[in-house]
């Protein structure tokens, strides 16, 4: 123990109910796991005055004092946290979630330390929110070329609720999709997995099942809109499941002949009693400019929040 060291950590909103070692690992994120695991066995860690033991949980107002040399709070604790601003289009916001519309070519995620991305940007939106322990995240991730509706908690507390509901398939996604080609309608169920090399994904027998309800909205000639509502997400399962049906989307480098960013938006998030539906004027033009009905893709026909 250092006498005399130590920090003191006040449990927010944003931080209560977590257990107290998890709290610990996200507040000291560079602390080797067994070091945070000492700290308890040492007694260095306590609440309110009181020791804590590690599976015990935090509540709101909360003084956690953990006993710490400066040299290893220096090292340990977090790195500066940087806002990265950026435009964001809020489609919908309330106390508790926030839904933004992804552009096509933008990350959700960065790869790389300060790149741009969906992400920062609403964390930078929301810096307020933000804390040494939470940063908003969002709830599912669309790829770099795919537009659409993205999900995002104001709090922990919420992240955790938001987070329950998809383990248990009470998200409900809607994607459009611009095609090359004829596809059956209804439930398609294949199995996934990762190639050996690369970052693409492949068909296999031992790959994990990947479950998509296609419909057809419009079809004239060789092109259609589809609509592809997803009940597992799986990596591209959208992508592989059209080609897997002899069909391609428009556009699709990987698994098709296209170029130029794929044709595919996430539309509509349903949850709980809430429900957002968006379809930016680009993709409406893109359906147009194939030969489509555009009013195919009738919002108010979708089904009502879960």
């Amino acid at each position: 123990m250092y006498k005399g060291a130590f920090v003191i950590f006040t449990i927010d909103s944003s931080s209560a109910g977590q257990r107290v070692d998890r709290f610990l690992r996200k507040a000291l994120p560079r602390a080797p796991r067994g070091e945070i695991y000492k700290l308890f066995r040492k007694k260095d860690v306590k609440r309110n005055g009181k020791r804590i033991d590690i599976h015990e949980f935090l509540q709101e107002g909360d003084e956690l004092f953990v006993y710490l040399s400066p040299d290893r709070e220096r090292a340990w604790g977090p790195e500066t946290m940087h806002f990265q601003g950026g435009d964001i289009e809020i489609i919908f916001e309330d106390e508790e979630d926030l839904v933004v519309y992804k552009e096509r070519g933008l990350k959700t995620t960065p790869d790389r330390s300060g790149e741009d991305c969906l992400s920062l940007r609403v964390q930078s939106y929301l810096q307020d929110a933000c804390s040494r322990t939470f940063r908003p995240s969002p709830l599912g991730r669309l790829d770099k070329d795919t537009e659409g509706l993205v999900l995002f908690a104001k709090n922990y507390q919420r992240s955790k609720e938001l987070e329950e509901l998809q383990r248990n398939s009470l998200i409900k996604k809607l994607y459009l999709a611009l095609i090359f080609g004829t596809i059956r309608e209804g439930l398609c169920e294949l199995r996934v997995e990762k190639v050996s090399q690369g970052t693409g994904m492949t068909e296999s027998q031992d790959g994990k099942l990947a479950q998509t309800i296609f419909r057809i909205l419009d079809q004239k000639g060789d092109y259609a809109l589809v609509e592809a509502e997803l009940l597992t997400g799986r990596t591209h399962q959208i992508r592989l499941s059209l080609q897997s049906l002899g069909a391609e989307l428009l556009g699709d480098r990987r698994y098709g002949r296209g170029h130029g960013g794929q044709r595919l938006i996430c539309y509509q998030l349903a949850w709980q009693e809430k429900k957002v539906v968006h379809l930016s004027e680009g993709f409406k033009e893109e359906i147009r400019k194939v030969g489509l009905d555009e009013t195919r893709a009738n919002p108010s026909s979708a089904d009502p929040a879960l």
